[in-house]
């Protein structure tokens, strides 16, 4: 029984942090993507729009953004400023 118990931590000791690495290896890429759709989704409004200012609220607005998309974005500091996207790095 303690052997079992033994081996059982054993392998949650090994388990765990390599699930640690995994997620932050998933946000990571998460948020990398997210950035990389913001960034077409510039390109493609100045594209139809080419006279107007490029916003986020005007994202969203017609329909280049979702409304989970642009939370998505706040949560992660990333703002669009004279129509090139800054990310606030903590």
């Amino acid at each position: 029984m303690v052997t079992t118990i033994f081996i059982i931590g054993l392998l949650m000791m090994l388990v765990l942090p390599n699930m640690n690495r995994i997620r932050e290896f998933a946000q990571q890429k998460q948020r990398s993507a997210l950035i990389h759709t913001l960034q077409t989704q510039v390109d493609l409004f100045r594209g139809e729009f080419p006279q107007q200012k490029v916003t986020l609220p005007d994202l969203k607005s017609k329909g280049y953004l979702t409304t989970e998309q642009l939370k998505q974005l706040e949560e992660q500091g990333v703002k669009l400023v004279g129509g090139r996207i800054e990310k606030n790095v903590p």
